[in-house]
């Protein structure tokens, strides 16, 4: 998803671009005043432009920041109390940032883009981070975060794919570490939330601890290094795109006693299988038939899956909800039994976005009941495959040929094939003609 964070920088860039000019100079750190009265001067160390130069970056913070304390102009000492919104975004040549205390707020998209920054340092001040932070710094490997801290915005340590571990102060109310993954609602009666799991989290098995109780939006996307996830009996929600681009995700195991989750053969349902959430990205087989009873499949299931090629979808299936199959291009074959074409949704983020993506539905044969062939040519979603056959016909079927006659292939409108082309190939040897499936 790394399209919709990007554009999210572009237009808080747009947003914020004049709101946060500097005000002065000073050390080689630009800030803007907050307050300046007889009894409060603060300040908040801020940007000059969000252009790029001339090298396709901005280049305002260079190698390893220090943030003072304190900084002068005409004749007045401020104190530093905030890294404004997008301070030091896209500054690909910044290696460290220091934060003094007395830093209370880290705002929206302040390192966002900082792909060369290996580690921060965090003050015990500091009570809030805003929303995309973090997002995209990829070096960064660690992350100490204070007592004091107890609100996080969206999307803070999005696209980190070097984080390994994040901790927390012990003492902190409202976050709590669990072998290096972030965990919201501490002391909340309703449960724990998974918050973040670090992208490069070394371990590739993960056992969400019970008395969890959900899992945020997005918290374990762009991950690198996790095949194996254990969900407890407790957890009743999962946010939107939880597992989006967990490349390597292979298998899903929830705990006896799940009321609203289940898995079968390493794949997320709910709890009655009606509706199958995710598909790992990376299981390790390459075709895959949906249970029966499955009416329903979730947003983003089958999205970026890189192993099947061959896809069975049940005569149960009646819904498929927002990119289902995003970025899934290896399928070559789908048999839906369904005789009715399953309707499906729109998404809101890429509303452009086709049912399956455009090379499927040139290159993959759409298998379907032999009486709903012209319902599936006519419904949307399903029409703009090439190759839509009914199942009986799909086979394979061979007659004894003239072996000394030259081969001539046609596609299934009459058209000359090659031997790259796929689908239903009818091939003719002198007298004899051939069907075969190409694959």
């Amino acid at each position: 998803m790394k399209h919709k964070f990007l554009s999210a920088a572009i237009g808080m860039c747009l947003a914020f671009g004049q709101a946060y000019a500097y005000d002065f100079a000073a050390g080689g750190i630009l800030y803007k005043i907050l307050s300046n009265t007889n009894t409060r001067k603060t300040v908040a160390v801020t940007y000059a432009t969000t252009t790029p130069d001339a090298s396709g970056y901005i280049t305002t913070y260079k190698g390893d920041v220090v943030i003072p304390a304190q900084a002068s102009w005409n004749m007045q000492t401020f104190n530093v109390t905030q890294i404004g919104d997008l301070a030091m975004f896209n500054n690909q040549s910044v290696y460290s940032v220091t934060l003094p205390e007395g830093v209370s707020a880290i705002g929206n998209q302040t390192f966002s883009h900082c792909y060369s920054m290996e580690y921060i340092v965090i003050p015990s001040t500091l009570t809030r981070i805003g929303d995309y932070a973090f997002e995209y710094c990829e070096d960064l490997t660690t992350i100490s975060l204070p007592a004091n801290l107890g609100m996080i915005g969206d999307g803070a340590f999005q696209q980190c794919y070097g984080l390994q571990s994040i901790n927390v102060d012990e003492e902190n109310l409202e976050f709590k570490s669990v072998e290096g993954v972030l965990f919201s609602g501490k002391s909340s009666q309703s449960g724990m939330t998974l918050f973040v799991y670090p992208g490069s989290r070394p371990d590739p098995t993960f056992s969400v601890p019970e008395g969890t109780k959900a899992i945020d939006p997005y918290a374990l996307s762009a991950n690198t290094t996790l095949k194996n996830l254990i969900l407890p009996a407790s957890l009743k929600t999962i946010g939107a795109f939880a597992f989006s681009e967990c490349y390597v995700l292979e298998f899903f195991e929830v705990k006896e006693g799940n009321e609203n989750f289940s898995s079968y053969y390493g794949v997320l349902f709910n709890a009655d299988k009606s509706t199958l959430i995710q598909y790992p990205c990376c299981r390790p087989y390459d075709t895959y038939e949906v249970p029966d009873g499955v009416a329903t499949l979730g947003e983003m299931s089958f999205s970026q899956m890189r192993t099947i090629t061959d896809l069975t979808l049940p005569a149960t299936l009646r819904h498929i909800e927002p990119m289902a199959f995003f970025a899934n291009d290896g399928l070559q074959t789908i048999t839906c039994k369904a005789e009715v074409p399953p309707t499906w949704s729109t998404s809101p983020i890429m509303p452009s976005a086709g049912l399956f993506e455009s090379a499927v539905y040139q290159s993959a044969i759409l298998r379907v009941p032999a009486a709903s062939v012209e319902a599936y040519r006519k419904a949307s979603g399903w029409s703009n495959f090439r190759d839509i056959v009914a199942i009986d016909d799909a086979a394979v079927s061979t007659v004894e040929a003239d072996s000394t006659a030259p081969v001539e292939s046609f596609d299934l409108q009459g058209r000359a094939a090659d031997s790259s082309a796929r689908g239903i190939i009818i091939e003719r040897r002198g007298n004899t003609i051939t069907k075969t499936l190409r694959r």
